[in-house]
């Protein structure tokens, strides 16, 4: 009976390639999260926690809000020549 030989040695140039590869899901992987956190900052916070969202992006959703409020009150104040400023 003849049995097949199993070759229980990869060649240094195929281990790399499969580094690589695996190097190359993982950073899919992570970019992928990470697109899927950024769409997920920009809805409101009634969505978050509509959806379930963990309490820490719901919170950065606010502040993200909150700054982005402050930010137009700024640039109105800066408008304003009339205004009192404040820096």
């Amino acid at each position: 009976m003849n049995s097949p030989i199993l070759s229980l040695h990869r060649p240094w140039w195929q281990r790399a390639a499969d580094f690589l590869l695996a190097a190359l899901a993982r950073w899919r992987e992570e970019r992928a999260l990470r697109r899927e956190i950024a769409a997920a900052r920009e809805m409101d916070e009634s969505t978050l926690r509509d959806i379930g969202a963990p309490q820490w992006l719901i919170e950065e959703a606010r502040q993200q809000r909150e700054q982005a409020r402050f930010d137009r009150e700024l640039q109105r104040v800066r408008a304003d020549p009339a205004s009192p400023r404040y820096w």
